[in-house]
């Protein structure tokens, strides 16, 4: 996806003078369509009179606002800019595509405790134990947190219940993922033979 917004000149040149913050496309693209239908909703509430729908349709809105200024910013380089509008966005937001966008950012800017933080409140909405693709995801990425601090048994704990999840949902991509972060777990212990194995069932997924 990036390499297509690149060729297309949605992205900033490689060779460009400031740092940016790669995020997720296709979120970003997700967070721009719920605004819009946040900001619709709204302005239907205001011409009904609905006070308290309008008031949720209101912060909703705010909060994916802010998120797509931020993501944005991180993708022009404005990292700081892009700091200060994550922390007005998710803030006490629910919204699962808004948390996504700010662990993304604070992953690749290395806060990884802030990264961790999205990461739990994210599962605190799309539920720990659910059996969903959101829910994979999540603990999929905790794991790669947790790898980069070193707690490989934690990383391994959670790329179990990811992949655990993505096989009963059937989701290929998924679970060719979830085996290439095992192997890069066992590789990193040394145990080469079951990092082979894991690297394998991903590699014919792909």
């Amino acid at each position: 996806r990036h390499l297509r917004a690149f060729a297309k000149g949605e992205l900033p040149k490689a060779d460009a003078p400031h740092d940016k913050v790669l995020l997720p496309l296709d979120v970003l693209a997700e967070v721009e369509k719920e605004k819009a239908e946040k900001e619709q909703a709204l302005a239907r509430a205001e011409r009904e009179h609905q006070v308290a729908e309008a008031a949720v349709a209101r912060a909703e809105a705010l909060a994916l606002e802010f998120a797509e200024r931020a993501a944005k910013a991180a993708l022009e380089g404005r990292v700081e800019e892009a700091r200060q509008d994550f922390a007005k966005a998710h803030q006490g937001t629910t919204n699962l595509r808004v948390l996504y966008l700010a662990y993304s950012f604070y992953r690749r800017t290395g806060d990884l405790t802030t990264a961790e933080e999205m990461l739990e409140r994210f599962l605190a909405v799309s539920g720990r134990d659910a059996e969903t693709a959101d829910t994979a995801a999540a603990l999929g990425n905790l794991g790669l947190i947790y790898r980069t601090r070193g707690e490989l048994d934690r990383a391994e704990e959670m790329h179990k219940k990811s992949l655990a999840i993505e096989e009963k949902l059937g989701r290929q991509e998924g679970m060719a993922n979830q085996y290439g972060n095992l192997g890069l777990i066992y590789l990193t212990r040394g145990d080469l033979d079951r990092a082979e194995e894991m690297l394998k069932k991903s590699r014919v997924i792909y």
